[in-house]
């Protein structure tokens, strides 16, 4: 009877999540530090397994950190060894994968109050609630009817939730737009508060993150040309009003950079907050999976 049991285990393990090997290689880099942040490491993670890769969005919950990916694929790694990885492939409403690029591209991720994974997409701009095992289990979202202008590659790029469990959500719209649109879950869960930020130097929003304990969030955001290359910034942002505050860190060469989009906030046991910011490698052999920490001071 005990042979069967765990034989049972195993296999509703394998059903849902497969384990595969990532190698972590640290990035030297040069010391970086602004009066709010400090650069504590970089470190590059590879694998030889097809489904990993586009990282878009990036979440710690207990002992580990949570991925989503562009071909619909949730990574679970743990925060001792991410070196060790479970891969999880997303289910629609009817329990199939996610294959079309239309509905698979997911970009963010947050837990709400029940310790649900709420995951955003884009080109079908939606947020569903998912399991751990990649199965939905509830309604979608409802959303703001705005959201359903914003463009194919330019839509739900990052949510995260209060204190009290409403969302904010912001799209990351077109790069001609001079302000991003941010919306604020009402306290009856039916409506939503629009707000803009005021775009800076072209920069793109990404990510989103919420310090412990506060309802301040990290707003991270990103500059491409093919001429200077990557750059990053980080700035404070009010999650009850949706202002800007002050910009944390200002980040480009010779910092070792690639196309960052999931941020994490997490405080250490030492009390020390920590961000933790993924890059999204877009399966290119360009580009890579980068891990970023930095402390805040």
């Amino acid at each position: 009877m005990k042979f069967w049991l765990i034989l049972f285990l195993f296999m509703s393990r394998a059903v849902w999540a497969e384990p595969i090997k990532v190698w972590k290689e640290d990035v030297a880099f040069a010391p970086f530090k602004t009066e709010h942040v400090e650069l504590l490491s970089i470190v590059e993670l590879t694998s030889f397994d097809k489904r990993f890769g586009g990282l878009s969005s990036l979440m710690i919950k207990d002992d580990e950190i949570i991925s989503t990916g562009d071909h619909g694929h949730l990574f679970r790694f743990s925060r001792q060894d991410m070196g060790q990885c479970d891969v999880v492939a997303l289910r629609d409403l009817k329990g199939k994968r996610l294959k079309k690029k239309k509905q698979r591209d997911s970009e963010s991720l947050t837990l709400d109050e029940t310790g649900r994974l709420l995951i955003s997409f884009e080109r079908n701009h939606r947020i569903l609630p998912y399991s751990g095992e990649g199965k939905i289990v509830g309604d979608p979202i409802p959303l703001p009817s705005a959201v359903e202008g914003l463009p194919n590659n330019g839509g739900l790029e990052a949510i995260e939730t209060l204190s009290d469990g409403r969302l904010v959500i912001v799209g990351e719209g077109r790069k001609r737009d001079e302000e991003i649109s941010l919306w604020i879950e009402g306290h009856d869960k039916k409506s939503w508060e629009k707000k803009t930020i005021t775009r800076i130097d072209e920069f793109r929003p990404t990510g989103l993150t919420r310090l412990p304990g506060r309802d301040r969030l990290v707003l991270l955001e990103r500059y491409y040309a093919p001429i200077t290359g990557v750059r990053l910034r980080l700035s404070y942002l009010d999650g009850i009003t949706g202002k800007r505050g002050d910009i944390l860190a200002k980040l480009g060469p010779p910092t070792p950079l690639d196309n960052f989009e999931g941020i994490a906030a997490y405080q250490e046991d030492n009390g020390q907050v920590r961000l933790m910011l993924i890059s999204d490698d877009n399966f290119s052999i360009l580009q890579r999976t980068l891990v970023m920490t930095l402390g805040l001071r």
